[in-house]
């Protein structure tokens, strides 16, 4: 179980039954399993009374990036009950109602107050590295994560969380060896986090490396327990293989992971920017990029990140549509 220094030191019951069943899902979340939206209503639902499962259901639908879901996330919130949270968890609700305004640059000192107070909680580090990332990953946000990493122990539970997100930091940062080094440590310690290996990926991005397939632990992931990360995941393998001009080959793994009807943000940013690469090199991809139109309507009128806007915007100039 999570202890206080972790997550639940905000968490409103005392039960120890309701933080095990709590922290179950917090640890879904932490790893990207697919089924952290369905054991959190679970919960809501045997637990209706119970506010941290509500909180974490507002941040997973706040995560989609996907203004069709901003209602739901909305009623969700407003479903918690102000009296029996303490001040920890209202820093929280705080960090909720800026992320509803797109209000990055608040809601992430907001997240640098709360681990200040509480380093190693890790449940909002994750908020704190995934939102920076729609910001800028410049030397504050490297400096922010080993300010962070001082403060944990290698006995720590989810070290090589930390280690991979890190990693991460460095890599954008372009400190390659650095980050190539953290982002093996926290595999080495643990094989299961899938951000350790996409850290690992955006080094071998820029070794133009593409032996990750002969990692042995790679190949053992049961890919099935896991969300969209993955196919994120599958996305560096098939743009590593474009980098070293195997082009039917990247369209295979593009294929294979391109099947989703899940209708998730980066699948379709991702997808975009891989199809226009190819086209951009004289292969034929419009049948492909035809597919994407359902994606691309979905999003269209959402503006709800730049990210998403900017491949729209390339995937309409493709058909050379000016009315987008």
């Amino acid at each position: 179980m999570l202890n206080n220094n972790y997550v639940h030191y905000w968490v409103d019951s005392k039960s120890e039954d309701d933080i095990q069943l709590f922290y179950e899902c917090v640890e879904s979340y932490l790893y990207f399993k697919k089924d952290t939206l369905t054991k959190t209503n679970k919960l809501i639902e045997e637990k209706p009374e119970f506010n941290a499962p509500k909180l974490l259901k507002t941040i997973l639908l706040l995560f989609s990036r996907d203004l069709n879901k901003l209602s739901e996330a909305k009623e969700t919130l407003n479903s918690i009950s102000l009296e029996n949270i303490n001040n920890d968890f209202q820093k929280y609700l705080e960090v909720a109602k800026f992320w509803f305004k797109n209000d990055f640059y608040n809601l992430l000192k907001k997240l640098e107050i709360i681990i200040k107070n509480n380093p190693k909680d890790i449940f909002a580090i994750r908020l704190f590295h995934f939102n920076n990332i729609f910001i800028g990953i410049d030397d504050k946000f490297l400096k922010k994560h080993e300010e962070i990493l001082s403060k944990w122990s290698k006995n720590d539970d989810y070290y090589n969380l930390l280690l991979g997100m890190t990693s991460y930091a460095f890599e954008e940062n372009n400190v390659i060896d650095k980050a190539k080094n953290l982002a093996l440590n926290s595999l080495k310690n643990s094989s299961n986090d899938l951000w350790s290996w996409h850290a690992l990926l955006h080094v071998h991005d820029n070794e133009n490396n593409n032996t990750i397939n002969e990692i042995y632990n790679f190949n053992k992931i049961d890919w099935s327990i896991y969300g969209p990360i993955k196919r994120h995941i599958w996305w560096h393998q098939s743009l590593i293989l474009f980098y070293n001009q195997d082009y039917e080959k990247g369209l295979k793994v593009f294929d294979d992971y391109f099947s989703s009807s899940e209708i998730f943000y980066l699948d379709f940013c991702n997808a975009c920017s891989f199809l226009l690469r190819l086209h951009y090199k004289g292969i034929d991809v419009k049948n492909r990029m035809i597919n994407l139109k359902e994606y691309a309507e979905y999003f269209k009128n959402q503006h709800m990140l730049p990210f998403i806007d900017y491949h729209l915007i390339f995937y309409y100039s493709y058909f050379n549509d000016k009315d987008y």
